[in-house]
């Protein structure tokens, strides 16, 4: 490349809000923040789990329905590839499901928010889903986090 390249998305450019890298309240899109805080982590019921599912883009077919939660130890690490293989076990359910760890949740379709959850062999995790197949869904996730990842 010759010269200079400009980048337009930074701070420099009004690309980021006050909120920004380094400014105050950077975290809120950290992995402090995925999803709500669960409020006595662990704790699957009808108040607990939808609450995080109010945003855009969360209502639909599986956004309500039976309710499921089963807690585990997990068996390893959450890194990169125990995280995908999470991720491509949720995708065989149509069931909303998510991961609980020390108060913060992760939806099970998301490899960055189960990273997020920087959970570590030996924690305890709740799994809990919601829709119509959220049965199998929270039992094909909860063995393979307790057994295989």
């Amino acid at each position: 490349m010759s010269g200079s390249s400009e980048h337009t998305d930074g701070p420099a450019a009004g690309g980021w809000d006050a909120a920004g890298p380094g400014a105050a309240g950077a975290d809120a899109d950290g992995p402090e923040a995925i999803g709500a805080d669960a409020s006595g982590a662990g704790a699957a019921g009808p108040q607990a789990f939808g609450a995080e599912a109010a945003g855009p883009g969360a209502a639909g077919p599986e956004a309500s329905g039976p309710e499921y939660a089963e807690d585990v130890v997990l068996g390893a690490d959450l890194h990169m590839r125990p995280a995908g293989a999470v991720v491509r076990t949720a995708a065989r359910y149509t069931a909303h499901v998510e991961l609980v760890a020390d108060g913060r949740v992760a939806r099970a379709s998301s490899v960055l928010e189960i990273m997020g959850l920087g959970a570590r062999a030996g924690t305890p995790v709740t799994v809990r889903g919601r829709g119509t197949d959220a049965q199998a869904a929270v039992g094909g996730l909860a063995v393979q986090l307790r057994d295989t990842v």
